[in-house]
């Protein structure tokens, strides 16, 4: 996606306030309309505490590596639209700060499942899930890419994932050689990667508490895969098991 795209935004923004939302919505100029180094997601929408400097408290973000259709834009941007509504007009304070599950619940279904048959001779489909696709980005739009490392641990059912860079790996894994993690965490493995998926996680230089970034069901289906021959396993079953 790029600023081209994001041009037209701002009209198809008020198009959707009028037939699918009766206009209830800020007006467009009261958005900022972005474009995103976006993990996971095709897009996100943001209330902040503070206005930002066009004096707005809404933001409508999209990720701008994936080469998206124009009907996939605008499903993106209904999709992020029924969070602005879940601000105005649910509970506001619920969804001003709130998780990925809270967020899409059973009050974003039902208004996505309404617009859905509003719109469906159309031959639009919102989703739960917006994923943008790897293998879909616009490679010419990017600088080369660093490879790095992505840890993920599981312990007592949560999924938690870290990032580091290829100099620190060593240094972290040597540190998890300690009974301290084999109690906590069953399991800990590492893959080395180039993907944008990860941008927004910031790089660890010592091992964080795991306070990190959980895995939602979604994000863990498409990135914690045990079985990937190409894993690095530091920690398997409670026990240390890395080797050089």
């Amino acid at each position: 996606m790029n600023k081209a795209d994001l041009a037209n935004i701002k009209s198809d923004y008020e198009l959707f306030n009028i037939i699918l939302f009766n206009n209830s919505l800020p007006r467009a100029n009261k958005i900022d309309f972005i474009l995103h180094d976006l993990t996971f997601a095709a897009g996100y929408s943001r209330y902040r505490d503070k206005p930002s400097k066009t004096g707005n408290v809404h933001e409508i973000a999209f990720c701008k590596y994936h080469a998206f259709s124009k009907r996939q834009i605008q499903e993106i941007l209904i999709h992020e639209m029924i969070h602005l509504w879940q601000v105005h007009h649910v509970a506001e304070w619920r969804y001003k700060k709130c998780s990925n599950d809270i967020a899409h619940d059973k009050v974003f279904t039902s208004k996505m499942n309404t617009i859905n048959l509003i719109l469906a001779k159309r031959g639009y489909d919102l989703t739960i899930k917006q994923v943008c696709d790897d293998k879909l980005i616009l490679d010419e739009n990017i600088k080369p890419r660093v490879e790095y490392y992505v840890f993920f641990a599981e312990s007592h059912g949560k999924h938690l994932f870290f990032k580091v860079k290829i100099k620190d790996f060593d240094k972290i894994v040597e540190k998890l050689n300690d009974d301290n993690y084999t109690k906590v965490f069953s399991n800990i493995y590492a893959i080395k990667t180039k993907s944008y998926l990860y941008n927004l996680l910031a790089f660890n230089k010592d091992i964080p508490e795991f306070a990190q970034e959980s895995l939602n069901a979604n994000t863990k289906e498409d990135l914690y895969d045990e079985n990937n021959p190409e894993n690095i396993w530091i920690i398997k079953n409670n026990e240390y098991i890395y080797s050089k």
